[in-house]
């Protein structure tokens, strides 16, 4: 990457790595005019959620296993486990946060408002999220 930016003529003094961020649903695919879930019954409402957040262009992010110890003081625990969500990555003034209904605009504002930053939601596996949000910080 360095060699590149030399080529280029620039000079890299900061990279920035963000979280991989799609905006391909996992357990979807398009045929046709709609979508085709591919989970059981029980997770309807996380499934809604999903496809509610591909309709509105929020992109899906693959959830790590464990958050890394810099980001899980940006959201309070209780606030984090409360609202669905984990803070997934921090870029200045702007956190990444997958959460299991992204287009709440409520969550999104209560946690715009707790942390005074810039919220930039991703959808998530909702099993993923639960999983992340039991191992407590």
């Amino acid at each position: 990457m360095e060699e590149l930016l030399y080529l280029t003529g620039f000079i890299a003094s900061r990279i920035t790595l963000r979280p991989a961020v799609t905006t391909q649903l996992h357990g979807t695919r398009s045929i046709g005019l709609g979508e085709v879930n591919l989970y059981d019954g029980d997770q309807d409402e996380e499934n809604d959620s999903l496809v509610a957040a591909r309709n509105n262009g929020i992109p899906f992010m693959l959830l790590p296993a464990r958050l890394s110890s810099r980001l899980k003081h940006l959201i309070p625990y209780t606030l984090a486990c409360e609202l669905r969500c984990a803070p997934v990555g921090r870029d200045h003034n702007r956190i990444t946060v997958a959460m299991a209904f992204p287009t709440d605009e409520l969550a999104i504002e209560r946690l715009r408002s707790t942390t005074s930053m810039t919220i930039f939601p991703v959808a998530c596996e909702a099993k993923a999220l639960d999983d992340l949000l039991e191992q407590s910080w």
